[in-house]
């Protein structure tokens, strides 16, 4: 009996060890902050991990890390201040840090140094925490196993620059450098400086620190000064074999750049645009209450954003897309849609660009006269170039983009690819879209012409069965252009409806049933066409 009750017990660990969840690697995830519900706004968790995480058969996860350790909080403000706070690891390896700023006025940046063995391994948060404010966030910083012999980690590491030697800090700035003549390393806490003159290196300036005091206890940050702004570097600690680098990017405002779709309908020309915006100062950018406009084109209509973006980024009539609140360091993406006027197939984009555009991209779907005219001077035995530049300079102008060309998808469908965008900060981005496809004249005036065609309609299905069978196609004409009117009232309805709510006009659950309905209906004449054009 008790063999056999020692055998089911090494069995039952058996079975619930092999139905253990596989522990992701701490290293993939080190650096990364994320949400959790359940802890309170303002409060950041710092986990520290040496090596791999494993879960006993209760459940439970076992990590390495050094007892009492020391843990860094540095919160760069959008006031100029730089602070540091440091805690210590409690028996479960983590630091827990609160009452931290909600409301994105401060970034913040984790960083501790791991010993192992010989080397201490260098882990760091190298995106900015911006703390929400309903949730609290937690992250992990993860070094190797202390008994591996592998080299040490260093999070702060560049690609592009070969590793320092022990006590050097070499601080990149690249962007508008041409004017910086002072570069400063300040540690953080203390307040000590050390200010070195930039030597010119390419498109790029160069400062190196010497001999700069390393161990867990010292945190720095580079720092320059260009007509007014500071301008900063992630922060940097120096290990006892290797030096540290530090870049910093100046730019007089943020930068901006999109990738954008856009396609024809009715006599609408839409955009749905990718928006990102970079903030390269190193602390967060406080634009007051009138938030930071990214103004639309001159005669926009039915602007909107993603639901994921509208708690920041709100539309501001007849102007364009406004961020509101402090905008971090670093990059953020939103994707917004409008619409421009096509007037006898003619589109004009004209978009005033207070930052500038680098390197965007507009994609814009190709109609099946476009398509075959393409074809055509392809069989004729011209290059893809030269088409190209025939065909595309037909439809889109613009002295601003790169060479065009057409791209197929998997499922058929060509874009013209406007590609290399770039407009210099204040200027205006033009381009003009010719020979859109457009709806027939008398489309327009939808009420006069869906009473019209009603009429005809039951006029011929009151005229007998001799009629109806020789006029079936006309009839059948009739009723495929009253759907598409419907379509088309149903589709302004529904832009008119979005622009409601988002003016505050529409409570949220009177506009969600609206547009259910409005959608509803879409869906059930999209099906009518299709029946009807395949008959």
């Amino acid at each position: 009996m008790r063999f056999a009750a020692t055998v089911g017990a090494l069995l039952l660990l058996s079975a619930s060890a092999a139905a253990q969840p596989q522990m992701p690697d701490p290293r993939q995830m080190s650096g990364m902050a994320r949400p959790q519900q359940g802890d309170p706004a303002g409060q950041l968790t710092v986990r520290v991990v040496q090596g791999k995480m494993t879960v006993d058969q209760f459940g439970n996860s076992n990590t390495k890390f050094p007892p009492a350790h020391p843990v860094h909080l540095i919160a760069v403000g959008a006031d100029g201040s730089v602070a540091k706070t440091t805690l210590l690891l409690d028996d479960n390896g983590r630091a827990v840090f609160k009452g931290l700023a909600t409301d994105g006025t401060y970034a913040y940046y984790a960083a501790t140094l791991l010993p192992r063995g010989e080397v201490q391994d260098r882990v760091l948060t190298t995106e900015p925490v911006g703390m929400p404010p309903q949730v609290g966030m937690r992250l992990m910083l993860a070094g190797l196993d202390p008994t591996s012999t592998e080299p040490a980690v260093d999070d702060s590491a560049d690609p592009r620059i070969p590793k320092r030697p022990p006590g050097e800090v070499l601080v990149e700035i690249r962007g508008a450098a041409r004017n910086i003549n002072e570069v400063r390393l300040v540690e953080v806490g203390s307040g000590n400086a050390t200010k070195v003159e930039p030597q010119t290196l390419q498109d790029a300036k160069v400062a190196r620190f010497l001999n700069v005091p390393g161990g867990n206890d010292r945190v720095y940050v580079a720092q320059v000064v260009h007509e007014g702004r500071v301008y900063r570097s992630l922060p940097v600690q120096l290990n006892s074999t290797d030096g540290a680098v530090a870049s910093i990017f100046v730019y007089p405002t943020l930068l901006m750049q999109f990738h954008s779709g856009a396609e024809i309908d009715d006599d609408k020309l839409w955009f749905q645009i990718q928006f990102t915006l970079a903030n390269g100062t190193g602390a967060p950018l406080d634009p007051g209450d009138d938030g930071i406009l990214i103004p639309l084109p001159r005669g926009f209509l039915g602007a909107s954003v993603d639901e994921a973006s509208g708690m920041r980024v709100k539309v501001l009539k007849g102007q364009g897309f406004v961020w509101n609140g402090p905008f971090p360091p670093g990059q953020r993406t939103f994707v917004g849609q409008f619409a421009l006027p096509a007037d006898g197939g003619r589109a004009e984009l004209v978009m005033d660009m207070p930052f500038g555009l680098i390197d965007s991209q507009v994609s814009l779907r190709s109609n099946a006269g476009v398509v075959n005219a393409l074809k055509r001077c392809l069989e004729r035995g011209q290059s893809q170039e030269v088409c190209t530049a025939i065909e595309g300079g037909k439809v889109v102008e613009t002295s601003q983009a790169g060479p065009m060309r057409f791209s197929t998808l998997e499922g058929g469908i060509t874009f013209l690819v406007i590609p290399r965008i770039n407009v210099a900060m204040g200027q205006q981005l033009r381009i003009t879209f010719s020979g859109l496809p457009m709806p027939p004249s008398w489309w327009r005036p939808a009420r006069l012409v869906a009473g019209i065609a009603v009429l005809l309609f039951l006029l011929l299905g009151a005229t007998g069965a001799v009629l109806h069978v020789r006029h079936t196609s006309a009839a059948r004409d009739v009723k495929l252009d009253e759907l598409m009117l419907q379509r088309h009232k149903l589709f302004d309805q529904l832009v008119k409806l979005e622009t409601r709510h988002r003016d505050g006009k529409l409570p949220d659950g009177a506009f969600q049933q609206q547009r259910a309905d409005l959608k509803s209906k879409l869906i059930k004449i999209a099906n009518q066409v299709r029946a009807r054009k395949a008959a």
